[in-house]
């Protein structure tokens, strides 16, 4: 899954990417997205 689309359908989610990009994009790896 495309962490963006991910993130296009989770408001919270795209605000937390804002807010913290690295610990997001940290979290997505950890996920496997």
């Amino acid at each position: 899954m495309d962490a963006a689309a991910a993130v296009a359908g989770n408001p919270s989610l795209a605000k937390l990417r804002t807010a913290q990009p690295k610990f997001v994009r940290r979290t997505y790896r950890a996920l496997g997205l």
